[in-house]
């Protein structure tokens, strides 16, 4: 239970402002840096003599990360926000009530401000190299806190540098577009082929379909030509027959 009134925060721990807006209370206004309780007896940091307040109400503390919120048993119950709530985080800014109606206390979180840089002038400074100079006046990650003139140069390099970066993508997008007709020109030189050779597939086996016919059209005319020759032969005469022979 520490109040600031009575001990130094620490020096990474945010404070706690607490506002009682409504309800029965000796201190409307009181900071803490640790945790602290909330309720109708007198032992509590922030004493609420209100009907609707428990004994011990509520307690506030903080994790190391974050101030949280929790509701001790209450009989009324606690709400964060309007919503009723057990153990919760809270935010930069709530407001919790102690029952439905009850006294509405107001929590904000005190962050401290980062300690502002001294505005000092920069002494003229010498440079040992050329890569002394290109780290100062053009590296980015360097120091905040510098001088006008090193400020104009870096604009001055990096809008030379934008102009040159666009003119690259200029040249790299002609490249690609370049490629692109190649590749389309290529696939239609290869589709053409594929169409060429399908349709001198397609002669080759109309020629031999036509050979194959032509070759069983002679087996059927030699077998026709054998059967005639059975046929005179059983009906020739000796002599006809031996002139044939």
């Amino acid at each position: 239970m520490n109040s600031q009134d009575n001990h130094p925060a620490e020096q990474n721990t945010p404070t706690m402002l607490v506002e009682v807006r409504r309800g029965n209370t000796r201190e409307s206004v009181k900071r803490f840096t640790g945790t602290f309780l909330v309720g109708r007896t007198k032992e509590c940091d922030i004493q609420v003599t209100e009907s609707s307040v428990s004994r011990n109400h509520v307690q506030i503390s903080f994790d190391g990360k974050q101030w949280r919120v929790k509701d001790l048993g209450s009989a009324n119950g606690t709400f964060l926000n309007g919503a009723r709530i057990h153990d919760e985080l809270l935010q930069d800014h709530a407001e919790i009530e102690l029952g439905t109606g009850g006294p509405l206390l107001a929590l904000t979180v005190e962050r401290p401000e980062p300690p502002k840089a001294e505005e000092t002038l920069s002494p003229t400074r010498e440079f040992a190299s050329e890569t002394q100079i290109i780290k100062h006046y053009f590296d980015k990650k360097g120091p905040e806190d510098i001088g006008e003139q090193t400020l104009m140069f870096r604009r001055a390099f990096n809008r030379a540098h934008k102009k040159k970066s666009k003119k690259y993508l200029y040249v790299i997008g002609a490249v690609v577009g370049v490629a692109i007709i190649i590749v389309g020109i290529t696939a239609g030189v290869i589709h053409h082929q594929k169409q060429v050779i399908a349709q001198q597939k397609q002669k080759l086996d109309a020629l031999r379909k036509t050979a194959e016919n032509i070759y069983y059209a002679m087996k059927s005319l030699e077998i026709q030509i054998g059967q005639l020759e059975d046929i005179v032969i059983l009906n020739a005469k000796a002599d006809q027959i031996k002139d044939l022979l």
